[in-house]
């Protein structure tokens, strides 16, 4: 099995609406395009909740 590198960023916008952009990067060539989507997709998810946590 191997190993997936995931870049993750959390870049919070002083705006009016206080939005933040959440973006991740996953860099293995043994997944899919449509398995790298999906686990991209996954860790900005989990961001997102570990963020409404607090």
């Amino acid at each position: 099995m191997g190993i997936a590198i995931i870049y993750a960023t959390l870049k919070p916008r002083k705006t009016e609406t206080k939005t933040t952009n959440y973006s991740a990067t996953v860099n293995d060539p043994n997944l899919s395009k449509e398995e790298t989507e999906q686990l991209a997709k996954n860790v900005v998810d989990n961001m997102k909740k570990g963020l409404n946590k607090y």
